[in-house]
């Protein structure tokens, strides 16, 4: 599993196993790591987000540094029960390729296509970080019988199994799919198919009733 969505991760998941108000503990602790006091809204230049990562994560991913040595800008904003993290690049475009995609496994992660303004929600609940509502990025995942450019919908990262679900636009964002990743083995577990299919199948079975959101957080992914 590639180290940079451990990183990635790492954040959200310390602040469940606090046993803590999920968003404040969260909050809190990125108002005391940028050095800033606000109620709900904070905004950072490129310059003041790397400074600080080059000290508490003088190691960084060297893909994710790419990332952050493009930043422009970043927007934080504390909701009821997510976070949403608004970026600006100083580019267009920013493409980071991992590995050669012929040389990618099962499963891995090979290319991520950024466009300039990104954004994504992140909700803290008890027991599990869900993150959502991506805007402004691509990845390309080694993924058998299906297109490698994938469009992420919804990523549960439960603290209790330890596990990584993620469901996902394919086939040029006409379907979703849904994976499972094993964080603590660092293991790709593969397609959910039965998953898959009923998020693709449920909301025209049901004539509406079950919305894609709701199959996705009630109970497909867990």
């Amino acid at each position: 599993m590639n180290k940079m969505i451990f990183l990635f991760m790492a954040f959200p998941c310390t602040v469940l196993f606090a046993h803590a108000t999920p968003v404040e503990k969260a909050w809190q602790s990125l108002q005391k790591t940028f050095e800033v006091q606000s109620y709900d809204n904070i905004q950072l230049f490129g310059a003041e987000v790397r400074g600080v990562l080059n000290k508490s994560l003088p190691d960084l991913n060297e893909y994710l540094q790419i990332l952050i040595d493009f930043l422009d800008d970043l927007k934080i904003e504390k909701k009821e029960k997510m976070l949403t993290f608004r970026a600006r690049l100083s580019v267009p475009r920013l493409t980071v390729t991992l590995l050669d995609p012929e040389k990618a496994k099962k499963g891995q992660l090979y290319i991520m296509d950024f466009q300039r303004e990104l954004k994504f929600d992140v909700e803290l609940r008890q027991d599990s970080v869900v993150f959502k509502n991506f805007s402004g990025m691509d990845f390309f995942v080694n993924l058998p019988y299906m297109t490698d450019r994938i469009v992420p919908s919804q990523i549960h990262v439960s603290a209790v199994t330890r596990k990584l679900v993620a469901a996902a636009w394919v086939f040029g964002e006409m379907y979703l799919a849904v994976a499972r990743v094993d964080l603590r083995a660092k293991k790709y577990e593969g397609v959910d198919w039965w998953a898959t299919i009923a998020l693709n199948l449920l909301p025209f079975l049901s004539y509406g009733r079950y919305t894609l959101d709701k199959i996705e957080n009630d109970f497909i992914l867990w």
